[in-house]
């Protein structure tokens, strides 16, 4: 499962929609992550607020949320966010 994260603690579990470009954590190194992506949350995360992503298998990553709509039909939120430098899980 994929995680948004507040304040070190999980928020909800998230499902991604869509990844576009690549974001690599180190030069040396060859993991990388999506540079944008758009997710499911069954909540509403705030744009004003830092959150990070817990990307399975991956580590967090700070993350900088664009857009939120919602709520849909079907509950919760669809979610524009751009991912930075990632961090140490």
């Amino acid at each position: 499962m994929h995680y948004l994260i507040q304040n070190g603690k999980r928020v909800c579990a998230i499902k991604l929609k869509t990844r576009t470009g690549r974001l690599t954590t180190r030069s040396k190194r060859s993991e990388s992550f999506p540079k944008t992506i758009g997710f499911w949350s069954p909540m509403r995360p705030m744009p004003d607020q830092s959150y990070h992503i817990k990307l399975r298998g991956a580590g967090v990553v700070s993350l900088n949320i664009r857009a939120v709509y919602g709520p849909l039909a079907g509950g919760g939120y669809h979610v524009d966010a751009e991912l930075a430098s990632p961090e140490n899980p």
